[in-house]
């Protein structure tokens, strides 16, 4: 049987550190991926189609695709904003 190892303080940021700030960035990636997503998919959908309402689910109007495609820009900029945010709040722990 192995003697346990004691836990030095390197060893015990190293070891919060991934238990916080780890998940936190992961989350913070993902979500800035999304976001560009968002942000890409927005301005696809503002310069490729040309004045054909966007069909929107349910019993709601076709609305113009750039009144989608701001909505789509701005709310993939808020995403990326929080992940930029969750990612230097990460290193914080």
């Amino acid at each position: 049987m192995l003697p346990p190892v004691a836990l030095t303080p390197a060893r015990r940021f190293y070891r919060g550190l991934l238990a916080k700030g780890a998940y936190a960035m992961g989350l913070g990636i993902i979500a800035i991926l999304i976001g560009l997503g968002a942000a890409g998919a927005g301005a696809y959908l503002g310069f490729a189609t040309q004045g054909v309402p966007v069909a929107l689910p349910g019993a709601l109007a076709g609305a113009s695709p750039e009144t989608v495609a701001i909505v789509m820009l701005v709310s993939g900029a808020i995403t990326i904003v929080l992940g930029a945010v969750s990612i230097v709040r990460s290193n914080e722990y």
